[in-house]
Order: structure tokens, then C-alpha cells, then sequence
């Protein structure tokens, strides 16, 4: 393998922190075959993540999980190295396949350079040095649309010759449509097989009978040409005729012991529906029975069988036994007779073969078993089955010239991720670019479910938005999972709106659905403790505040009531009558405003106490700054500070050195290997700073103020 490659020495690239192998040209892929798992970035990952040709993924997907595995990688990697003896296309990520690449020393190779100058024939470009995807794909359209397409299964409306299609509906209709791959209904060689079988044994099994009339064989032809109808007038009354003369025994059977038979009685049920009656005539007996073992014509029948009875008395009984063509009667014994006469011909029935396709007659049956018809639809599936190898030899095809194109930005986004972290690139697994809250941020994935990856993504350390994105119909709706890497929150929180362009250009509202709180940057993870004891203490005085409006309400409240309820009492109370003088020894209005004017009293007291505590408090603090130098005065205010802040900073510094994009791919269904540090340029460059473009001008002046 390795002479068709330029010798090159492979090397790990330093990608923030991260060694990563270099892959630049076809050259590097070499290094899959020694490059053992755990130095890859990735071991596994969803397809559906990876923005690339489809087609190319599938085909990357041997095993066809939705997953990309390691071993997956370094098969395509061996399989290319070894059908193409120039591998520059990789290097350069061709779409175009020169037929000289192709290395027609390897069988594949060699199978491949045929498929792909058949193509350039069927597309009238036999001279061309070169075949491109889409030349590959009209072919393969083309193929798939005729009656030759590689399935083995012929539809009968692929065809023209209508002979072949009468047949193949027959074949169908007796022996059930194989499904093709384009899902039509046809006829493979396993069915065609069965048909044939299926007819030869209708017409061997039929054959048996012809010879027996032929040759007047009066023991299977008991009544000759008649002896097929006069069969099936047996069959239709038999049992019932058998059942008649079994009733017949047992009366015999009774009369001699004495006994009674019962009789079964008609109930008034029966005439509730037509149906209940003719279900009591079907099970009545043919005749009334008696012990002479006879069944007399002429005697009252059973309604339900009589033109049955009558009909086996002409074709049946009088053909075999002889006698008077109006034939009063049959006993039991002439009855043995003319079943018995029937037993050949019925166990010859029982042999009946190509039940099947007995429908379709002797003479159709004949006419394929003895023609040509089976033997052209026969090389019409050979041909298909071998087109099909040619087809397999098309998906190879399709498969290398995507390989070419796409294979070395695949491992650059799994084995590697130069791509991620070059500000003029983007990896595969990136969905676009969000604008949102006059920000940029260049990082973004898809996600299937945004409960399951936040829980998982915590791991990463790192502030996340998690955005419903839509555009149109609403089956088009979809999320995706942003990093806050850089700069500062802002009004960054749920309900957020935003924009997200993808990278065919098409245009996203988005929609914040969910956030995961982690510091931004160093100031913010500083700022969070004090932040935190502010919110806090902004609550405490809230819910003081609150408390005090409520009691001052309450209040107010009462003083209103009192008020509203004296002027009350004092309009109801009669204008001549005087009011009651207060006895002497009665005094609780004097002890209640005591009360009141103590309390006040004491709140004045309580309060000055206070006052003068604080202002010796504050006295205290005065005069022991005031003997203490400005330097003193620093340091302690230094020292006090440095004791608050250096954890907070020791603590901001571990979270931020923490955080990492790892967790965020493993969340998505990626096996990482790596530990996907956030270094500070990477961390500026998913979340870049938005910046004018150089053509504009600023007009700093405020026009409010014009």
C-alpha cells in the first residue's frame, strides 16, 4: 500500500492543549492503520450530526446503526488506499474520478473500471478519461427504472412482450408476486420454479384419468365421461343419505328391544328467523326412518335435500344399479354399492397436484409446460440477476468517488478537529451561526432532545442556551445547543429571540427554551459570589418591605374601621339625650391612655438607647481610624478584601480551567476520547466579538441632543 504514497512523516498537532494528528493530504490516512483508538478524538458518532453528502455516510455506515465507528473509518481507509493507485483526488477532495486512478491490478479495481466505462457507454461519452457522481447516478436512476435493474424480479409492466406478461400475472396469481426493490410485484426464479412444478403435477395427475377413459377403465371411470358429475352428486348428499340409514338401524335396533326412539320436537324458536329454520331442516333427517333400512323416493323428503336425493337417484343410483329409470327406492346394502363404486375415484381426487394453479386449465398448463414461454422468462431474470452484480459494482463506484471527496474532511471530523478550532473553517457538526442579543456565536449543534443533553452536558462546565429553531412549517422545527464561551451574559434567558444562519444560507428564528447557568468569564465567575449575597440581601429588604407596607396597611386599615365606626355610632345615638356621666371610682380611659402614652414612652426610649449605641459605636470606629495612618488604614482594607476576594478568584480560576466541549459532543451521542479544554482563544473564537465592517463610518454625535 504504502508505495503509492509520497513517504511522509506522520505528527500530532497541539490544538488547544489537545494533540490531534494532522491530516492534510491522502498521504496522512496512512496513519489510521497504525494510530491506535485512544489517540483519536472520537471512537463513535452519529451520522445525523454530521453535515455531509448522505449518501457518503451511508456508506461509511457499513453495519446501517445511524453511527460512524472507528473500525468503519480505517476499513474505507484501507478499501480506497487499495483500489486507486494515485490518490491525489483525496488529496484534493475531487467529485471527479480519472478512469487512470483506478488501480485494474486489484479485482475490485479492475470491477470498478468496468462499471465505470459501461456508464460512460450508456451515456454516450465512451471516449471520456473521466466519470463524475452525477454521471454515476443518472445510470443508476436509469437501471433502476427498467425491467433489468438487479433485483432478480421481473414486474410484468416492465416488459413488452405480452405473451411473457400473460404468463407472469399467472405465475402471480397462483403462486404469489415477489416484491422487487423498486416495490413492484413480479416474478423471480424461485417462483417460476414453483409455477412449473405446481403445473407439471396438475398435468400428471390429470393425465391419469385421460388414460383411464381412454382405455375405458370402468373401475376409476365408473360411469365413464358421467363419472365426474355423478361424483359430485354423491359428495353433495352423502353423509346425509349415511346418516339416514345409520337412524334407520337404530330404529330397527329399538323395535327389537322394545324401546322408544325420541324424536326431536320443532320449539317456536325456530320461526324467529329464516335462518334458524333452514339450520333445523339442514340438520333434520332426509326421510322419516324405520327398521326395513330403505329410502323410498316416493315418501315425504326432507324439503332441504329433496332435489339432491332426486338427483342422485337419476345420475347416481339408476346409471350403477340398473332398473327402472323411476326407481322407487334405495336399501342400504344397494346404497355400500354405489359408494363403493366411487372409491377409486375418490382416492384419485385425493392425489389431485397443482392445486395452485389448476384454475388456469389443461390446456394453458400444457401450452407453458410445452412451450418456450418459461425458458425466455428464465433468461430475462439470469439477465437481471447479472445486471445486478454490474449494480453492486455501481454502489462501489458511487462509494469511491465520495470517498475521494469527502473522506479526509470526515476524519478531520473524528479522528481529528482541526476544523473546529479554525476561525476560517467550520466542523461538520456545527449547524451555523446565531445572532442573538448583539452577539455572535459561531458554535452550534443540533440536538434530538434538549431535557436528556443538558443533564448530560453539565459535565462540560459551561454556560448553555438551548434554542428552539423553526423556519416555516412546524415539522421543520428543530434545537440546538449554543456555549456561551466569552464576554458576559448579557440579556441572555429564556424567551430570547435570535436569528441562525445556516450553512446553506437559509435563514432560522430562534427561540431560548432553556438555559444552563455556568460562569462566562473570569469577571462574571468573581462577580457571582457578591452577586448572589446582593440578590440576597435585595430579597431580605423586600420581604421586610414588604412586611412593613403590610402591617402599615393592616393599620391603616383598622384606624379607618374605628373611625368609620364612631362617626356611625355617633349619628344613631339620640340628640336629647345626654350622655352618662363617668362614675368617680370608674377610670380605664385614664389607664388606657396611660398605656398608650407609656408605650409611646418606652418606643422613644428603646430608640434613643439605640441611637446613642450606634453613634458610640461609630464614635469608636472614628477615633481608632483616625489614630491609625492612611497606610494602616489601606492595608487593612487590603487585607480584608484579599481574605473575601482570593477564593472567590482561586474558585472562578477552577471552574473556567474546567470547562470543556467534550461534554457537549458526548451529550449529542459522540464518543470522545480527548479532553476538549476551553482555552481563552477558542473561547473568543466560538463567541467572537461582532465587528464593523472597515467601509462604515461612525457619527459619534448624539442627535437626542441636537
Amino acid at each position: 500500500m504504502f508505495d503509492k504514497l509520497i513517504k511522509r512523516e506522520f505528527a500530532f498537532v497541539n490544538y488547544g492543549g489537545s494533540y490531534q494528528l494532522r491530516i492534510e493530504a491522502a498521504e496522512d490516512l496512512a496513519a489510521l492503520e497504525q494510530l491506535d483508538e485512544p489517540f483519536w478524538m472520537a471512537t463513535s458518532a452519529p451520522i445525523h450530526q454530521l453535515r455531509c453528502d448522505t449518501v457518503a455516510l451511508q456508506h461509511l455506515d457499513a453495519n446501517k446503526n445511524g453511527r460512524i465507528i472507528s473500525h468503519e473509518v480505517k476499513r474505507t481507509q484501507v478499501w480506497l488506499f487499495r483500489v486507486l493507485k494515485n490518490l491525489t483526488g483525496v488529496t484534493q477532495r475531487r467529485d471527479t474520478l480519472i478512469l487512470e486512478d483506478i488501480d485494474d491490478d486489484d479485482p475490485d479495481g479492475k470491477k470498478l473500471l468496468v462499471a465505470a466505462r459501461r456508464i460512460l457507454v450508456n451515456l454516450d461519452k465512451a471516449d471520456s478519461v473521466d466519470i463524475t457522481l452525477q454521471d454515476i447516478r443518472d445510470n443508476k436512476g436509469i437501471m433502476a427504472k427498467d425491467a433489468v435493474n438487479g433485483d432478480g424480479v421481473i414486474p410484468p409492466e416492465s416488459i413488452t412482450d405480452a405473451d411473457l406478461q400473460v404468463l407472469i400475472r399467472d405465475i402471480m396469481a397462483g403462486i404469489g408476486p415477489a416484491e422487487g426493490a423498486t416495490g413492484a410485484g413480479g416474478v423471480d426464479t424461485t417462483r417460476l420454479d414453483e409455477f412449473l412444478v405446481e403445473a407439471q403435477a396438475f398435468l400428471d395427475w390429470q393425465q391419469a384419468i385421460t388414460v383411464a377413459a381412454d382405455a375405458g377403465d370402468k373401475r376409476l371411470l365408473p360411469l365413464g365421461p358421467a363419472t365426474s358429475g355423478a361424483f359430485a352428486r354423491l359428495t353433495a348428499v352423502r353423509d346425509e343419505v349415511d346418516t339416514y340409514f345409520d337412524l334407520c338401524r337404530l330404529v330397527a335396533l329399538n323395535e327389537g328391544l322394545g324401546r322408544a326412539t325420541p324424536e326431536p320436537a320443532a320449539t317456536t324458536e325456530l320461526f324467529e328467523s329464516s335462518e334458524k329454520l333452514r339450520d333445523y331442516m339442514s340438520r333434520s333427517p332426509l326421510a322419516k326412518p324405520d327398521g326395513s333400512e330403505t329410502l323410498r323416493f316416493a315418501d315425504p323428503l326432507n324439503p332441504f335435500y329433496r332435489e339432491a336425493v332426486l338427483a342422485l337417484r337419476d345420475e347416481v343410483a339408476v346409471p350403477l344399479l340398473g332398473g327402472d329409470p323411476d326407481r322407487p327406492q334405495i336399501t342400504a346394502n344397494e346404497w355400500r354399492v354405489v359408494t363403493q363404486a366411487f372409491d377409486p375415484y375418490r382416492e384419485w381426487q385425493a392425489r389431485k397436484g397443482g392445486a395452485r394453479v389448476a384454475s388456469l386449465g389443461t390446456e394453458k398448463l400444457e401450452g407453458y409446460i410445452n412451450g418456450d414461454m418459461p425458458q425466455r422468462l428464465r433468461a430475462l431474470i439470469t439477465q437481471d440477476v447479472e445486471a445486478g452484480k454490474e449494480l453492486s459494482a455501481l454502489e462501489d463506484l458511487e462509494k469511491l468517488v465520495l470517498m475521494q471527496r469527502w473522506f479526509i474532511d470526515v476524519c478531520n471530523n473524528f479522528v481529528s478537529f482541526p476544523d473546529l478550532y479554525a476561525p476560517d473553517r467550520n466542523a461538520m457538526f456545527e449547524a451555523g451561526r446565531l445572532v442573538i442579543d448583539g452577539r455572535v456565536f459561531d458554535f452550534n449543534m443540533r440536538v434530538q432532545d434538549v431535557k436528556t443533553h443538558s443533564k448530560r452536558a453539565e459535565s462540560a462546565g459551561i454556560f448553555l442556551l438551548y434554542s428552539e429553531v423553526t423556519s416555516g412549517p412546524k415539522e421543520q422545527l428543530f434545537h440546538i445547543v449554543t456555549p456561551v464561551t466569552a464576554r458576559q451574559r448579557g440579556n441572555l434567558a429564556i424567551e430570547k429571540r435570535g436569528v441562525l444562519f445556516d450553512f446553506s444560507g437559509k435563514e432560522w428564528d430562534t427561540r431560548v427554551v432553556k438555559v444552563v447557568e455556568n460562569p462566562i468569564s473570569f469577571g462574571e465567575a468573581i462577580a457571582a459570589p457578591f452577586k448572589k449575597i446582593t440578590k440576597l440581601l435585595s430579597s431580605a429588604i423586600d420581604k421586610i418591605s414588604a412586611s412593613a407596607e403590610k402591617q402599615l396597611e393592616t393599620g391603616l386599615t383598622k384606624s379607618t374601621a374605628a373611625v368609620e365606626k364612631g362617626v356611625v355610632q355617633g349619628m344613631q345615638a339620640p340628640t336629647t339625650t345626654a350622655p352618662a356621666p363617668v362614675p368617680a371610682t370608674t377610670a380605664p380611659a385614664p389607664a388606657a391612655a396611660a398605656g398608650g402614652m407609656s408605650g409611646a414612652r418606652d418606643v422613644v426610649l428603646t430608640g434613643s438607647l439605640a441611637l446613642a449605641a450606634l453613634g458610640s459605636s461609630f464614635a469608636f470606629i472614628g477615633s481608632t481610624l483616625a489614630d491609625l495612618k492612611s497606610a494602616q488604614v489601606m492595608t487593612i482594607l487590603c487585607v480584608g478584601l484579599a481574605v473575601v476576594l482570593i477564593p472567590v478568584v482561586i474558585i472562578a480560576a477552577i471552574k473556567l480551567h474546567r470547562r470543556n466541549l467534550s461534554g457537549i459532543l458526548e451529550a449529542s451521542g459522540w464518543a470522545i476520547n480527548a479532553r476538549m479544554r476551553l482555552s481563552t482563544r477558542l473561547a473568543r473564537r466560538l463567541a467572537p466579538a461582532p465587528v464593523h465592517p472597515g467601509s462604515f463610518t461612525k457619527l459619534r454625535k448624539d442627535l437626542l441632543k441636537v
